[in-house]
């Protein structure tokens, strides 16, 4: 559902829990500009408050090209949100100079509890969501323990661009496990300290990588 921008309408967005919440942080790291951005869903509708309505996660977001309309000269929709069990692992990394400073055990224990953390990145995604994002460790393969793995790569990384960390360490994960791409929802790269740039953590939308 897309309303024009010229025409100045301003609607309360209502619909699964936290979606205000949903919004706001896609306005505040840039992901959503006014009267640039799109909303696709099905099913959505206004209630007699005027209120828009959605009925469910199942929504897209995109981009309003300004010269030539929306989806003109866009890339592809983008999910805002999704649902379900998410499986994901989160791989250590070692190279000549450096290694991740946690232990495998540690790292499966923060993104999943798998060792009593309470407090973790599963248990916090689970509470945002009330339960309909869940990401569970990859158990699909036998060489992956509670969610996460452990690889070596033949380079020096302090100073080094972490993109270039990255493409080893996709390389070494995939030499080990096989495509992960195809077996994993997702995969945390967990870098080891001293790449170069001022970043902390990041990832792509609608990619299966993620860095931290």
């Amino acid at each position: 559902m897309n309303k024009d921008p010229s025409e100045k309408a301003y609607y309360k967005l209502t619909g699964p829990p936290q979606t205000q919440e949903l919004f706001k942080v896609g306005i505040r790291n840039g992901e959503l500009v006014s009267g640039e951005s799109t909303l696709r869903s099905n099913g959505a509708y206004f209630d007699d408050d005027g209120q828009l309505v959605l009925p469910s996660w199942e929504f897209e977001i995109g981009r309003r090209n300004k010269d030539n309309g929306v989806g003109a000269g866009n890339s592809p929709h983008r999910h805002l949100a999704s649902v379900g069990t998410r499986s994901m692992v989160a791989l250590r990394i070692v190279a000549n100079d450096a290694e991740t400073t946690s232990s495998q055990e540690t790292i499966s224990d923060k993104w999943f509890g798998t060792a009593g953390d309470l407090l973790n990145n599963k248990s916090q995604y689970a509470a945002c969501s009330y339960n309909q994002l869940i990401f569970e460790p990859a158990s699909t393969n036998a060489n992956v323990e509670d969610g996460a793995f452990t690889v070596s790569i033949d380079m020096n990384v302090i100073g080094v661009d972490n993109s270039l960390v990255r493409n080893a360490a996709v390389a070494a994960g995939d030499s080990a496990l096989g495509n992960m791409e195809s077996q994993f929802d997702h995969v945390v790269l967990c870098l080891p300290p001293g790449t170069s740039g001022g970043w902390i953590a990041y990832a792509y939308i609608n990619w299966y990588l993620r860095y931290d």
